[in-house]
């Protein structure tokens, strides 16, 4: 129920805010915005606020299931009239800096807050914001549509994904990524790249080769002399494997060991 209440005020807003920008970016009003935006408002308010002898439902309300305990009329009043006289008071700084006007302000703040406790302690007569306890205006809860539950429950589904995503990632930030196994591919990636970075260059003595030479077991370049000492031991410098004989770049003719 209080979250249907919530969401029935956030739809409303956005509908206004939605509907605002589009009017504003197609017609750009140079005066009166706040007017112009009152009236838009209020043409919104009455082409999507359905009401009967006691109870109204906005376009936001109509959605989540919920109805309010009053007539049109009283509803226009408090969630457009009384808003717009209140935002054209406190824009007059004559008036704002009357020091009874700041103190009444002061006051109404303070019982907000207090109409917003007592509405989420979740009494029987909830009361969203203090201009509807003012005019005794309670929420009540309705069958909401299918759109809207189908909403709540996808959201639902993704804040369920979300923590087991969450719970995957600490998984593999305490567990795997501390694993021995992970340590020494990354060591033999870093061995591997490392050697692929010098190809060019004499495993030996990490020059570019002298009169290269290229060996029998691999076909790397090895300069002429680094070569021979490998033939000698029988012993690839880079591969580590067996080599017993290696022939220059511009030939195919072998030295053997």
């Amino acid at each position: 129920m209080l979250i249907n209440s919530f969401d029935s005020l956030s739809l409303d807003n956005e509908l206004n805010n939605q509907l605002w920008s589009t009017y504003h970016r197609n017609i750009l009003p140079q005066r009166n915005l706040q007017a112009t935006k009152f009236i838009l408002k209020a043409l919104i308010f009455f082409a999507s606020t359905k009401s009967d002898r006691s109870f109204s439902s906005t376009y936001g309300s109509s959605l989540t299931g919920v109805v309010f305990t009053t007539t049109k009329s009283i509803m226009f009043t408090t969630n457009v009239l009384l808003p717009f006289i209140l935002d054209q008071l406190q824009s007059r700084p004559y008036i704002y800096n009357i020091k009874s006007f700041r103190l009444l302000t002061n006051l109404a703040q303070a019982l907000s807050f207090t109409t917003f406790l007592q509405f989420l302690s979740g009494n029987s007569k909830v009361y969203i914001t203090l201009i509807h306890k003012l005019f005794r205006i309670t929420a009540m809860s309705t069958n909401n549509s299918a759109s809207y539950r189908s909403s709540v429950n996808s959201s639902i589904e993704f804040q369920n994904s979300q923590l087991l995503y969450n719970a995957v990632l600490q998984l593999l930030g305490t567990q795997v990524v501390k694993s021995e196994f992970l340590h020494k591919l990354i060591r033999r990636k870093y061995s591997t790249s490392h050697h692929l970075s010098n190809s060019s260059h004499c495993p030996t003595c990490n020059n570019l080769p002298t009169n290269p030479y290229l060996s029998n077991c691999c076909s790397k370049h090895f300069c002429y002399l680094c070569v021979l000492k490998c033939i000698e031991r029988q012993n690839c410098s880079f591969c580590d494997s067996k080599i017993n004989a290696a022939g220059p770049l511009y030939s195919y003719s072998f030295i053997k060991g």
